[in-house]
């Protein structure tokens, strides 16, 4: 399936639009980064490279965030179009 970078992006808008509250209020101080493709770095990442990648985040969970993480840079989610 194939869709346009206009289409990609919108649905990726409706997504969060349509989020539970108690979701989208974690994803706050998260920003969203669209790829066409994975590049190297986030290749190395996959415990199966041959595999698909459809999207990663990068950053402290928030499981895992403590007082101490004030300062620290907001993750990232970069959900990957796919472009083959």
């Amino acid at each position: 399936m194939h869709i346009s970078d206009d289409e990609f992006g919108r649905a990726i808008e409706q997504v969060l639009d349509d989020l539970p509250e108690r979701f989208a209020r974690v994803l706050e101080n998260v920003g969203i980064v669209v790829a066409d493709e994975p590049n190297e770095r986030e290749l190395v990442t996959m415990s199966n490279p041959c595999g698909e990648l459809l999207g990663l985040y990068e950053g402290i969970p928030i499981t895992k965030r403590t007082t101490g993480c004030s300062g620290v840079m907001p993750g990232r989610h970069h959900p990957v179009q796919g472009t083959a």
